[in-house]
């Protein structure tokens, strides 16, 4: 593996509940990669799940380029949840159909704006 992302700036948390920026690369240089298979896992209070693709195991992909094998692409219409880590899950198959599975650290759904702190300074009057 020479990469693997679920996010497009490599963030731990986003916003957008609807879309994931997904890059990954793996290399074999004997046989090259073959084909991937991919998966979106959802985390939530310490239980994982598959969240994407819903009606199939999973989604199969073959490289551009076999002997580079990098993909990059934005998987939309998610329906993801605030507070819920969602995370990338590849397989990759050389040309033997010899198999290496990676998975990315995650990124979690936040959508809640940030706090601003009240400041008050006061001065007080010296006699």
């Amino acid at each position: 593996m020479t990469e693997i992302s679920d996010n497009k700036d490599g963030n731990r948390y986003q916003a957008d509940k609807t879309n994931l920026s997904l890059k990954w690369g793996f290399f074999d240089s004997e046989s090259g990669i073959e084909k991937y298979r991919t998966v979106i896992y959802e985390s939530r209070h310490g239980i994982k799940q598959k969240h994407w693709p819903a009606s199939e195991r999973y989604n199969e992909t073959k490289p551009m380029n076999s002997f580079n094998g990098k993909m990059d692409s934005t998987l939309g219409n998610l329906n993801m949840e605030d507070g819920v880590t969602y995370s990338l899950h590849v397989t990759a198959f050389d040309g033997a159909l010899l198999a290496t599975a990676h998975e990315s650290t995650g990124v979690m759904i936040d959508t809640t704006p940030p706090s601003t702190p009240k400041v008050n300074i006061s001065l007080t009057k010296l006699s």
